[in-house]
């Protein structure tokens, strides 16, 4: 059996090579998680405005008036409560526009967010009303 010798040139990765590797790897982390966290947001906020919305249309077919804020719905037991949105902000009803979505001066959720932003999370309650 015949053994080969290693030289320096076949060992393994050197410290530095390593380093650097794992430099890469954190920095694609730290470009990845943040936009990772917000669509998760996005997602968890979407799926609240649509239970919220759901509940509306609800309240209209059971109370035969669409309801002007979040107390009539809970005090109803149309929702048990109106959880916070992800960003530890609130939720609001527009009942002028028939709208669920995120207030304007929610000042820690991105403004594209927020009603009138250009990607609003929201959704309409009422049949043939209009997102604008």
């Amino acid at each position: 059996m015949k053994f080969k010798k290693i030289t320096n040139s076949e060992h393994g990765m050197t410290l530095i090579q390593t380093l650097i590797i794992l430099a890469l790897i954190a920095i694609i982390a730290v470009l990845t998680i943040p936009k990772l966290r917000e669509e998760m947001f996005v997602r968890q906020a979407d799926s609240d405005v649509a239970e919220i919305a759901e509940a509306c249309e609800k309240y209209w077919k059971r109370e035969g008036q669409y309801c002007t804020d979040f107390n009539q719905l809970i005090s109803k037991g149309y929702l048990e409560k109106i959880p916070p949105n992800p960003w530890g902000g609130r939720y609001v009803l527009k009942p002028e526009d028939y709208k669920v979505g995120i207030p304007q001066d929610e000042e820690n959720i991105p403004e594209k967010y927020r009603l009138g932003g250009i990607a609003e999370i929201s959704k309409v309650y009422k049949e043939g009303a209009s997102l604008w």
